[in-house]
């Protein structure tokens, strides 16, 4: 295991999602060369990573989530023309959305914010892909828990 530490914020996920295995690996196919075209080199070679932001944000944001999904996870816009190598397969997305809970205790139960600092390295938009929006992600156990 590497030592390397990963901000999350660098990170950028990339879904596609489609009806059926098919299509979903159609669409990668596709894809992939798609990236290393003349006309998309502009952006790939934007190291700002305006590109790759407004990429992801339009995949998350303005596409239908299908029932079969692939990810990829990247780093830098230069990694959009590998992206062969780092493209998942293709999984059948769960029909109900998973329920994910918090449980801490031992050193440091008393203090208030403990939650609010995992909260926040999860990401909220991570959250979001997962079927989870922030507002209800992180909730008391019980109404009278207080925390």
């Amino acid at each position: 295991m590497s030592n390397e530490i990963i901000e999350c914020y660098d990170l950028r996920l990339l879904v596609w999602s489609a009806a059926d295995k098919d299509r979903l690996n159609r669409i990668v196919e596709v894809y992939c060369p798609w990236m290393g075209k003349d006309d998309h080199a502009t952006g790939v070679s934007d190291l700002s990573g305006a590109f790759i932001n407004d990429l992801s944000f339009t995949w998350d944001v303005h596409r239908s989530h299908l029932p079969r999904r692939a990810f990829a996870v990247v780093r830098s816009p230069i990694e959009l023309l590998d992206l062969n190598s780092r493209i998942s397969d293709p999984v059948r997305a769960q029909p109900t959305p998973p329920r994910l809970g918090f449980v801490f205790s031992g050193q440091g139960g008393q203090w208030f914010a403990m939650g609010y600092d995992t909260y926040a390295a999860l990401n909220a938009r991570g959250l979001q892909l997962i079927g989870y929006a922030p507002d209800h992600a992180v909730r008391p156990l019980h109404p009278r828990a207080g925390c």
